[in-house]
């Protein structure tokens, strides 16, 4: 058998998988700037605002009809940076295809590790144990399977179904604050149970809340841990906002010596990143996939 000796370079290009944390559903930011990249401070609008209804003939008759939550109308956030590792053949490649190969590979994992994060909080929890001995308040950075989720799950621990999940959660993002449009957060098993709609390249429910799918969803529940077998968790929250800084790239690596005699260039590829929603909504509500294929 001949041994092959050609490296082509027409192989599919890979693509973040759709409906995730960087689809339409999500306003993404892409800040080459560096004035936001030390840390930030960003509004939370909705869950702030009084509504009185006020009698036209009567001045002294008023209704409260929107209390405001009491949440700090400026949240701060800490920034994270996302580091890939890419390794690639250089032969019958100049420089910047190499570069342009591993800025690629970089875009395609760059969704899912901010969906991981996102979800569980991971770095936010490790950095949280220094924050927190050296800061009178709570590490700042909010995400999906925290504590402060507040669990509409109608008997606690006792999962529904999809379907049911989904209801409860746009109901309860319509009883928070203002009752704006949010974002419902599922894993990639829950949204194929849903009958969801594109719009425009993102999911949206039947009532237009958007929906991100992501494949770096992990499922796991307020209290950071799984959900026992069959179960999931879904959250809702206000609409999202992904802050992306410029890609930095550097080729940390040369090596000639495989045995396919094909130089290989290792890339590390650099970029800011931060994950925040607007207002104080955050629900929780745990599925019970099983109800739905049974």
């Amino acid at each position: 058998m001949a041994t092959p000796g050609a490296v082509v370079k027409d192989n599919a290009t890979p693509e973040p998988a759709l409906y995730g944390l960087l689809s339409s559903a999500v306003t993404v930011v892409n800040d080459t700037s560096e004035h936001w990249q030390n840390g930030f401070f960003y509004e939370t609008l909705d869950c702030l605002s009084e509504v009185k209804l006020t009698s036209i003939c009567n001045a002294a008759a008023s209704v409260t009809a929107i209390e405001p939550s009491g949440a700090d109308s400026f949240r701060r956030y800490d920034t994270f940076n996302v580091q890939t590792m890419f390794k690639c053949s250089s032969m019958s490649r100049r420089p910047e295809e190499v570069a342009e190969i591993a800025e690629r590979a970089a875009e395609a994992c760059v969704q899912k590790a901010l969906e991981q994060e996102f979800w569980g909080g991971a770095l936010a929890k490790v950095a949280a144990e220094d924050w927190n001995a050296n800061n009178d308040e709570e590490y700042p950075n909010r995400y999906l399977a925290s504590e402060n989720a507040v669990d509409v799950t109608p008997t606690p621990g006792t999962g529904v179904k999809a379907k049911y999940a989904l209801a409860l959660l746009e109901r309860a993002l319509g009883d928070c604050g203002c009752g704006i449009s949010g974002t419902i957060h599922v894993t990639r098993d829950v949204a194929t149970t849903l009958g969801l709609k594109d719009k425009g390249g993102h999911l949206v429910t039947s009532l237009g809340n958007a929906v991100v799918a992501g494949t770096g969803y992990s499922g796991i529940g307020p209290d950071g841990y799984p959900a026992p077998a069959g179960k999931v968790w879904a959250y809702a929250t206000g609409p999202v906002t992904v802050r992306l800084g410029a890609r930095e790239l550097s080729p940390i690596e040369y090596t000639a010596a495989d045995i396919a005699n094909t130089n290989t260039v290792i890339y590390q590829v650099d970029q800011v990143a931060a994950v925040t929603w607007n207002s104080c909504c955050h629900y929780a509500v745990l599925v019970d996939l099983s109800l739905d294929y049974s």
